[in-house]
């Protein structure tokens, strides 16, 4: 039993759901200005964890030839999970993440149904292709809005605040996913370049938002910001001077660990409220957790 447990745990790659969680808390505090009603707020927490739950899971039951011969491990190849069993876990997350978006209403529905679709167009055919990273961009910018869609009109879901800090952290995931997918060879590092530069433009939106929104100051927001490039950066550097298949996981881990620091830096711009962005940035306390036992890529 333990060892099944390890093996959903793994299929689940558990602890990137917390980033995913960042996200519907940065699109809601854009909407909604804080996190009341509470309820609406769980039932969209509940269900973007879902999708990213099964999409993480269909990455490996799509993947699971490629897996048998380059990852026998996974637990799909290895036997310790079944297709069977791993398409109905995923199926049964996806039903209990619409019904939990069909309960904050039919906004919330049909954004979360797009991002269903999105994550299975990526999971399915498009990750192996150029429009892969960017459609796992698209799944982000996504969830953001689903975030945002505790609304009545789909109208108000695509529009400013929450669409211009969605299409940033689209263009960072894409970079992120860029890289995680870059062949780590000396002849490759053109790709980590383009890799890195997408990465830096997606914060550089974040940075944009920050001074340009009108009537606030950017002050700490900046200076968080700030702190966030050089630490990402610092990791780039290393992998782009020493490409290794382990340095480049590490620095995935890392970056996708500072998704929660940006979303939550957005937070307290947008709010002004520091105790709502240190409940978004505490994400990464289980995040950091589980990623010691537990991949993230």
């Amino acid at each position: 039993m333990k060892a099944k447990l390890t093996a959903y745990l793994r299929l689940l790659r558990l602890p990137a759901v917390f980033t995913a969680m960042a996200d519907v808390f940065l699109g809601f505090v854009c909407q909604r200005g804080d996190w009341q009603p509470l309820s609406m707020l769980i039932s969209l927490l509940i269900g973007s964890s879902g999708l990213y739950l099964a999409g993480m899971v269909l990455n490996d039951v799509f993947d699971r030839h490629r897996d048998a011969r380059q990852r026998p491990d996974r637990p799909i190849p290895s036997g310790v999970v079944t297709v069977r069993e791993a398409v109905g876990l995923a199926s049964l997350l996806i039903v209990v993440a619409l019904l939990a978006a069909a309960s904050v209403g039919r906004t919330a529905f049909a954004t979360a149904l797009m991002l269903t679709l999105a994550a299975l167009a990526y999971d399915g055919w498009l990750k192996q292709t150029l429009a892969g990273p960017m459609t796992m961009g698209l799944c982000r910018l996504l969830n953001v809005l689903l975030g945002a869609s505790a609304v009545h009109s789909l109208s108000a879901v695509w529009r400013l605040p929450q669409l211009h800090l969605a299409i940033s952290l689209a263009v960072y995931v894409t970079g992120v996913t860029w890289l995680a997918r870059s062949e780590i060879r000396a002849e490759a590092r053109r790709s980590l370049l383009g890799a890195i530069g997408v990465v830096n433009l997606g914060v550089a939106g974040f940075a944009t938002f920050v001074l340009n929104w009108p009537g606030t100051q950017p002050g700490s927001a900046l200076l968080i910001l700030l702190v966030v490039a050089l630490t990402i950066n610092r990791r780039l550097v290393i992998i782009l001077a020493q490409p290794d298949p382990m340095r480049v996981r590490q620095a995935v881990g890392v970056l996708l660990g500072s998704i929660i620091i940006l979303d939550a830096t957005a937070v307290l711009f947008v709010s002004a409220r520091v105790d709502l962005a240190l409940g978004v940035a505490g994400l990464v306390v289980p995040y950091l957790f589980l990623r010691r036992r537990l991949a993230v890529t």
